[in-house]
């Protein structure tokens, strides 16, 4: 597919819009709206302010009018050729538009229209703001229910977050209950199969599957669900349903103005948490069906689960109020704070949002946020991150916030713990504290296991409801080298290493692909430095392996005993042994965000561990301090070349992967991805791919021998759903039912998730425990 023009992918359009043009097309031309889009990107586009133009044709313009950068209405795109308005020149314009759902995504808005938000969200039924807190304490900062690390981005993308004052990425107060036995018939809306509990690998206990009628059961306050509501939820339902029906190859422009249609329709119903999952499963549909590198089949499988479970859960007469969701999230008084940097993260997100993220520590140590994302395309994450940050008076960027601190009074701060910037706020620079001092060693004192269970009840909430930080862990590791390609299942570089704590192997990811960012080549570096000891900042990664994707790293204090690096044999080194050192410049004050900053071959040097009494403190007397005294005798290393500025990237090549490679440790696999891989088989094919699957009776045997039964009973059950096609009397195929499917795969994906929680849980748990 054709790349969209920068002048396009700087304009975003509403769902409602693209309903309506799509919408008003004849039957014969939306057949070829695909195709339609693919010679539009190709034509010659100019900006002139908030006006865009497309040159259809030699003699005919199509004028987009986008006031802020956002296509508003369908009367916002002209177009000058002979069948306009019912042409697909509209159609095709706004079919290849990033799609925003409102003004409310942009996250600098002014602190009016923040006001006006939280009390639209109060009288909407969502979290309304607290006594005390008055319109000049906006934040500018909205969230929608999924401004994510695509993870991209890093990822939970999804920029995602917990619960609880755990320390992690954004949180709320509520926790979501995971009951979904006996799922909920109202009227007009389908009775969705779903999966009460999952057992972890070998037992099979306890699962069960059911349907039936009941009421929503969250820990949250219930909210009565209105008629309009109730009908907003059935669409956005019947839209997801043929989304899967589907698949990738069968969900072109047509399909998603259906989705757009029904997140424009629950938007105004106050279903603000269903619309931005629909317009989330339309980007991702989108990115798949464009051949984009930035697309992930699991990332659109969750996306598409989340929209079904949502749509589901509000079938029922009354909800848990956090269903809804929020326009905004209400800010509150926090008072005066003393933060200290702890790293940035780059953010991608599905919605076409970038910019970077810096997470903070207060002395409660609990994290909170100051972010820079808006609209825009990875390239302009170096320039937010070297941007100052929009807190008062300080004159930090994001690089320098990092590694320093501020002194906040009147902070104002959302429940994920996102950071306001009103009027009101004021702050000004402090001092910052190394990983290895207070209240930041704190984070790194919690055990492996217990912050792995922290991220999985975090990850039951829903992702605006989670507090800031909440899927992150604290590791000390020990490098061992980086995993053979042929071992690593195309999964990309991973570089193999153990918790220094417990001994546990660990695999590292690389947290984002893109060219733009440092990950790759930063973890590549890492890898080629043997027994190199780091504490670093990582996303969990879900699986019988335990796997980090790393965001920030820095020497680790060796306080794990004596015995700390092995040779390649795999047993300890002998005293003395030389071992790899970080011992970074100055400038970057002891740690690295490795998809900001760029390492050098320089920052590593050798040290011989008996004359080494901690790698931080090997790191400051590289920096040099006020008498030039230090207490590690180093071997000879090359001469340190200087650093180029943090944002300054210019001229840098990749790094090669390192040449040694080492074998992942043994893993008795529990066949949960043959589940995962029916679920996204039928995301990827739709109906026909799950009908036609020649490997379920092979599959399905394995689970039932490695006893997972239940997980065998819903793949076969999703197979049926998918090829049970009746016919009427003259032999033709009826319609399929599309909604059956739909609860059938929903209860697998339940199912696949619920066992992946399990299994990460085993994974990181201390040895011997099942």
């Amino acid at each position: 597919m054709s790349t969209p023009d920068a002048a396009l992918t700087s304009v975003a359009v509403r769902p409602g819009a693209v309903a309506d043009i799509v919408e008003a097309l004849p039957p014969r031309l939306r057949k070829r709206l695909d195709g339609a889009v693919e010679k539009l990107l190709a034509r010659p586009v100019t900006r002139d302010g908030d006006t865009v133009r497309i040159a259809v044709d030699d003699d005919a313009d199509l004028t987009l009018n986008a006031p802020g950068g956002v296509v508003r209405t369908a009367e916002d795109v002209v177009c000058a050729c002979l069948l306009a308005p019912s042409c697909l020149h509209r159609a095709a314009a706004v079919s290849a538009l990033t799609v925003e759902l409102d003004d409310d995504l942009n996250l600098e808005a002014d602190e009016d229209t923040v006001a006006a938000a939280n009390a639209g969200a109060a009288s909407a039924g969502g979290a309304a703001e607290p006594d005390g807190a008055s319109p000049d304490e906006g934040d500018g900062s909205a969230e929608s229910g999924e401004v994510r690390q695509s993870h991209t981005a890093g990822g939970r993308p999804d920029a995602r977050d917990e619960p609880s004052p755990l320390n992690p990425r954004r949180g709320g107060p509520r926790a979501k209950s995971d009951d979904h036995t006996g799922a909920r018939a109202a009227p007009g809306m389908p009775t969705a199969t779903a999966v009460a509990t999952a057992s972890a690998p070998g037992t099979d206990t306890g699962t069960r599957v059911g349907t039936g009628t009941g009421t929503a059961t969250g820990n949250g306050t219930a909210t009565e669900i209105t008629p309009a509501q109730h009908a907003a939820a059935h669409t956005l339902w019947k839209a997801a349903a043929l989304v899967l029906d589907a698949g990738i190859p069968g969900a072109g422009a047509v399909q998603q103005a259906e989705l757009l249609r029904a997140a424009h329709s629950a938007k105004l119903a106050g279903l603000h948490r269903g619309a931005a999952a629909a317009v989330s499963v339309t980007t991702a549909l989108r990115a798949a069906r464009a051949d984009d590198p930035a697309h992930r089949l699991p990332d659109l499988a969750e996306a598409l689960r989340e929209l079904l479970d949502t749509a589901d859960q509000l079938a029922s007469p009354s909800a848990a109020a956090e269903l809804l969701g929020t326009a905004r999230q209400a800010y509150t008084h926090s008072g005066s704070l003393r933060l200290y940097g702890l790293f940035s993260e780059p953010l991608r997100t599905a919605s076409g949002h970038a910019g970077v993220v810096t997470y903070t520590v207060g002395p409660d140590g609990a994290l909170r946020t100051v972010s820079d994302v808006m609209p825009g395309t990875p390239e302009r994450i170096a320039g937010a991150a070297a941007r100052a940050v929009r807190m008062g008076d300080t004159a930090l960027d994001h690089h320098a916030l990092t590694r320093a601190g501020l002194m906040v009074s009147g902070a104002t701060e959302s429940p994920t713990g996102r950071l306001g910037a009103g009027a009101s706020v004021r702050a000004v620079s402090a001092s910052g504290a190394a990983w290895d001092a207070d209240p930041l060693a704190a984070l790194w004192a919690e055990p492996p296991s217990a912050q792995v269970a922290r991220v999985l009840r975090a990850r039951e909430l829903p992702a605006d409801a989670r507090r800031a930080g909440a899927e992150l862990l604290f590791l000390d590791v020990e490098i061992l080298g980086p995993v053979a390609a042929s071992l690593a299942s195309g999964r990309g570089d991973r570089v193999a290493a153990r918790c220094l704590r417990t001994g546990t192997p660990v695999q590292l990811l690389v947290a984002d692909d893109h060219p733009a960012l440092a990950f790759r080549d930063n973890l590549r570096l890492i890898a080629s430095h043997r027994g190199l000891a780091l504490r670093l900042v990582g996303r969990l990664e879900s699986g019988t392996e335990p796997a980090v994707r790393a965001f920030a790293v820095a020497p680790a204090p060796t306080t794990h005993g004596p015995a700390a690096v092995l040779t390649r044999e795999g047993t300890p080194a002998p005293e003395g042994h030389p071992v790899p050192v970080l011992t970074l410049a100055p400038a970057l004050k002891g740690r690295v965000n490795l998809g900001l900053d760029r390492l050098q071959r320089a920052d590593f040097t050798t040290a011989r561990p008996a004359a080494v009494t901690t790698a931080a403190a090997a790191a400051r007397a590289d920096s040099g301090s006020a008498d030039g005294s230090g207490d590690i005798s180093a071997d000879p290393a090359p001469a340190r070349t200087e650093h180029a500025g943090p944002g300054d990237h210019s001229g840098v090549r990749p790094v090669a992967p390192p040449a040694a490679t080492v074998a992942p440790p043994h893993v008795d696999e529990a066949p949960a991805y043959l589940v995962h891989r029916q679920v996204e088989r039928a995301v990827a094919g739709g109906r026909p791919a799950v009908a036609l699957a020649g490997t379920l009776a092979r599959d399905t045997a394995r689970l039932r021998r490695d006893g997972l039964t239940t997980g065998a009973d819903l793949l076969e059950h999703l197979a049926a759903s998918a090829a049970d096609r009746g016919r009427d009397v003259f032999g033709r195929l009826l319609p399929a039912d599309t909604e059956r499917l739909a609860r059938a795969w929903l209860a697998t994906a339940a199912y696949a998730r619920a066992v992946d929680a399990a299994l990460t849980a085993h994974a990181w748990g201390p040895p011997g425990e099942l």
